[in-house]
Formats: C-alpha cells, structure tokens, sequence
C-alpha cells in the first residue's frame, strides 16, 4: 500500500487491522499515525512488541470489543516469528489495530512478502514536494526552499524546526519571511550538521593549508578514521570544483554542472586553489588509491 492509497482509505475510514511503516521519513511517517488516531477516535496505547498483544487475544476479559489502536515500535521478533503472522484475523475479531513502525524492512524477507499489502513506505520526500510543504508554512522564494533542503539533508523533520524559528522571528521582528530567512541565515541561526575533524582533514587538503595538513592526517590515523569516507569527501569535493572552473563565470552555473546552490556555495573556497589538470590527477589518483585498498594491492 502506497501513500496515496493509505490516504485515500483514512479519508474513506476503511481502516486495516495491521499497518506496518517504516522509512526514513519519520515525521510525515508520525503524522499519519496521528491521522489514524483522530479518525477512528479510539484511544491510542503503546507496546513493547506485537506478542504481548499476541497473547492475549484468545483473551475475553483484556481487550474487550471496543475498539482501541495500538502502537509498536522497531519490533525485530515480529519480523521472524512467523507464528505470529495469522494476526491480522484475531485482532479484526477484537476490533483492535496496530501500528507497527520500523526505521527499515528487508524487501527481499519472508515478512515482507507476506505483508505486502500492509506495509507503507515513507521514503524522504523528492525536492518538489518538500518545497511545497515548505511553502504551505511559510511564504518564501524558491532559492530560499531549496537553500533550507539542503542544509536540513532532506530532512523534513528538521525543515519544521527551522520553519517554527523563521516564523517566531517574523512574529518579533515584523519582517516579510524572505527578508527574515536572509536574517536568519546571515546569524548563522540555521543548524548545520557538525563537520568531524575528518571534514577538518579534507578542507585543508582542498585549501592546500600545507601547515595543518600533516598534521590533521596524523590525528585522523590515531583515530583510526574510515578512509573510505575520507575518499568519498575528496572525490565529492574535488569533482565539485572541477566542474565550477570548467564551467566559468559564464551563464547558468547550475544549468551547467549539475549542482545545486547548496553545493555551488559549499564548493566555491576552493575554486582556483588547484588547476584543473591537477584536479584531474587528483580524482585518478583517488581512484587509484580507493581501488587498490579493495584489492589488497594497498595497506
């Protein structure tokens, strides 16, 4: 079941007796438990696991018939115990509904298969469909939207809790949204996801900071530091600002590489601190670098 059908059947009130979400997408993926809750208007309990409900179902004194709706949270034993998964009958005997959440589910499980047409999944939302939500909050332009989807990742839990402070300081400061966001972001009011000291490592790699590099590389190998992800940063960085100098000043820079403000700003300091032809030998010798960790022909 899709989003759209698991809509379509809440506004219908043809409810199921077990739904199963999960996805990354948690804030929207709680804004339809809440939909569930007021429709039906039963009272809403949590549960440790589905089998403490289990149980007691052959049960005529516990749960009653009216009806109630329950909530379960990342219950790894109901993904296995395939004994269990007859449950949907008993509990529409009971008039009882769970909710059952997960952060992920194994398409390729028993489970899955067998619970198809239960499971919604609530993937983070495409960039179109974010900046209308984002839109329907709060009255700002485009380049604004786009700005805070990148620097909330997506994240549209985090684009709400920014949302409200842009709001507040509207409320305090009796500004239009666009000439408050500028504010807000100007204050660095905005949270930004702490860059570890690996980020350190590659930014002074990218700046040619020769003073702190050698340094920071000796820290990063006494901590033992994932090289790959160091390699991922300089590849992402690096081809970034290759495409930036390839592209020039001329015309629609986004149109051009194929980035995004986000990352046109993130790349921009490092432009024109390595030329383009040592841009390229960088990316083959991180090629060179990352294939040979893989094969063993690197330490």
């Amino acid at each position: 079941m899709n989003i759209v059908e698991l809509k379509k059947s809440i506004d219908a009130g043809t409810f199921t007796n077990l739904y199963i979400f999960y996805g990354d997408e948690y804030t929207i993926l709680e804004e339809y438990i809440k939909m569930i809750k007021n429709k039906i208007g039963c009272e809403c309990k949590s549960c440790e696991s589905v089998s403490t409900i289990y149980r007691t179902l052959n049960s005529k004194s516990l749960f009653g018939s009216d009806k109630c709706l329950y909530v379960v949270r990342d219950d790894k034993e109901f993904l296995t115990a395939e004994h269990m998964w007859d449950i949907e009958k008993k509990l529409k005997t009971k008039g009882i509904i769970i909710i059952a959440k997960y952060g992920n589910i194994d398409q390729r499980s028993k489970f899955s298969k067998r619970f198809s047409e239960n499971m919604t999944s609530f993937e983070k939302l495409s960039e179109n469909i974010l900046t209308k939500y984002i839109k329907k909050d709060i009255d700002i332009n485009n380049d604004n939207c786009e700005y805070l989807i990148n620097v909330c990742n997506g994240d549209y839990g985090r684009i709400r809790l920014e949302i409200d402070k842009i709001v507040n300081a509207c409320e305090y400061f009796k500004l239009r949204p666009d000439d408050c966001f500028r504010m807000c972001k100007s204050s660095d009011l905005f949270y930004v996801e702490p860059e570890g000291e690996a980020f350190e490592l590659v930014d002074s790699i990218m700046t040619r900071n020769y003073r702190t590099i050698y340094q920071l590389l000796e820290k990063s190998k006494r901590r033992n530091d994932n090289c790959f992800l160091i390699f991922t940063l300089l590849h992402s960085n690096v081809k970034q600002v290759l495409q930036l100098q390839l592209a020039g000043t001329q015309g629609d820079t986004q149109k051009a590489t194929g980035l995004n403000g986000f990352q046109i700003k993130s790349a921009m300091k490092y432009v024109n601190r390595y030329t383009c032809e040592e841009l390229v030998r960088f990316l083959k010798y991180i090629k060179y670098c990352d294939s040979g960790i893989k094969q063993g022909t690197l330490s």
